[in-house]
C-alpha cells in the first residue's frame, strides 16, 4: 500500500468485512492490479506505478456491486458528485419519494 492512509484504510476494511488474511488479500490485490492492466490496453497507467488506491478501490467496489446492483449504481453517481453536493437529508427525502411514486430501479 505504499503507506497511502487510503489505500491502507480500503485494505483493511476488506480484509476485514471478508474475514480474509492479509496474504489472500494480496492474491486478491495483484489478480485486480492485473485485470486492471489489461482494460486498460493501449494506455497502461505507466504513472501509476504504486498502484494502491485505485486497485483497492476497484477491489471494495467489486464486492459492493456483488452484494447489491442497486448500491453499486448509487456509489458510481456519488463518485461523479462533490462530497458537498450529498447530504442526508437529501437522500433520505427522495427514499420518501419514491415510495410514493412509480421511479425506475
Amino acid at each position: 500500500m505504499h503507506g497511502l492512509p487510503l489505500a491502507l484504510t480500503q485494505a483493511g476494511a476488506y480484509i476485514r468485512e471478508r474475514n480474509i488474511s492479509a496474504v489472500e488479500y494480496a492474491g486478491h490485490y495483484n489478480e485486480k492490479w492485473t485485470q486492471l492492466m489489461r482494460k486498460e490496453g493501449r494506455f497502461p497507467l505507466k504513472e501509476y506505478g504504486n498502484r494502491s488506491v485505485l486497485t483497492t478501490w476497484a477491489m471494495s467496489y467489486e464486492q459492493v456491486q456483488k452484494q447489491s446492483e442497486r448500491t453499486a449504481r448509487l456509489v458510481k453517481l456519488w463518485g461523479l458528485l462533490a462530497s458537498g453536493e450529498l447530504w442526508y437529508e437529501l437522500v433520505a427525502a427522495a427514499s420518501e419519494v419514491a415510495d410514493g411514486m412509480n421511479v425506475p430501479a
